[in-house]
């Protein structure tokens, strides 16, 4: 059984989470109010201001699964007095800072999963070498009584959707998403009519541009299973997966998971990012753990701008201090419930 590795820094090419397409959407759903604002020194992110400070955060904060970024010559004169705050950067992406009159803070925050596909063939060759023995023929047995007792098919969409299509698959994926999280006692944080709008408006222009893939399992012409995915050019992000809760006991969450891992392996993707949070199949599945950093950028002579850039250093630091005492806490009095 194969185990947990060091990532390893990749170069991220056509990143779906800032693409003009992603950058639009956000502005036009949550940014109308804000001043927008591009930096020539901080290459492909957009930010928007926040209220008080002269602060500006990236456009999406933390919806996304992972931005990318560089920091390039010459130096921009607009950005004295200012701080950038970009969320959610996954500290394998390869994140050049070639201008010294910058200084980059990298607070480590959440945890994520991911699978490094180049060891891989096939996905066959992923459960050989990834599970025990007990744990494949588990997997492969759950497959097997889903497609002996069930119409399976699969249904994969990546460059072509009619809108009527997408909006039937979007609405029953977050029927699941609903129940999945009121199974579980947890909340939603999708949920929102507005953030729905948003990633309904998304999802669909980016699927049409090959930018996003949405795998769909079928009891006959029934999704039982869907997953949305979004795209770069060598990861695959495994966004929102989720089944219908009546089918639980033949393993339908991992044999969507599997499904789109197959067809990154497939594509020849280099890793399958399973996203943030502690999901118990993430840990399982992933062959790879890295942190999720929040970066605070400012010019280093600016005395109000390294202010507010350390007083944010201290304030995710703690947060995160704060975080993982609260779930070592947790996890003793579950320990000491269980006994």
């Amino acid at each position: 059984m194969e185990q947990k590795s060091e990532f390893v820094k990749i170069t991220i090419e056509n990143n779906p989470f800032i693409s003009k397409l992603y950058q639009t959407h956000w502005k036009n759903s949550f940014g109308e109010q804000k001043e927008h604002y591009c930096s020539n020194a901080i290459s492909h992110v957009s930010f928007l201001k926040e209220k008080y400070l002269p602060l500006y955060t990236n456009i999406g904060k933390t919806n996304s699964s992972g931005i990318s970024y560089e920091i390039t010559q010459p130096s921009d004169s607009r950005d004295a007095n200012k701080v950038f705050l970009i969320y959610d950067v996954p500290q394998y992406f390869d994140i050049p800072n070639n201008n010294s009159d910058y200084k980059i803070y990298r607070i480590k925050q959440y945890t994520g999963y991911g699978v490094d596909i180049t060891k891989y063939g096939s996905v066959s060759s992923f459960i050989d070498n990834k599970f025990n023995k007990k744990r494949r023929k588990s997997l492969k047995q759950e497959a097997r009584r889903l497609e002996q007792n069930y119409d399976i098919n699969i249904s994969y969409y990546h460059g072509k959707i009619e809108q009527k299509v997408f909006n039937e698959i979007f609405d029953i994926l977050f029927v699941f998403l609903d129940s999945r999280f009121k199974s579980m006692g947890a909340k939603n944080n999708h949920g929102s009519q507005k953030k729905m709008e948003w990633l309904r408006k998304l999802f669909f222009d980016l699927v049409n541009s090959k930018r996003a893939l949405i795998v769909v399992v079928k009891d006959s012409n029934q999704p039982i299973a869907i997953s949305m995915n979004y795209l770069s050019k060598n990861v695959f992000f495994s966004a929102f997966p989720s089944f219908d809760l009546e089918y639980s006991k033949y393993g339908i969450g991992n044999y969507v998971v599997l499904k789109g891992l197959e067809w990154a392996i497939d594509n020849q993707y280099v890793f399958f990012d399973m996203g943030k949070g502690s999901f118990g199949y993430k840990d399982k599945w992933s062959t790879h753990s890295y942190p999720y950093e929040y970066h605070i950028i400012y010019k280093k002579k600016s005395f109000p701008s390294f202010s507010i850039a350390m007083y944010l250093k201290i304030y995710f630091r703690c947060k995160q201090y704060f975080r993982i005492y609260r779930d070592k806490y947790l996890r003793t009095v579950l320990g000491i419930l269980k006994k």
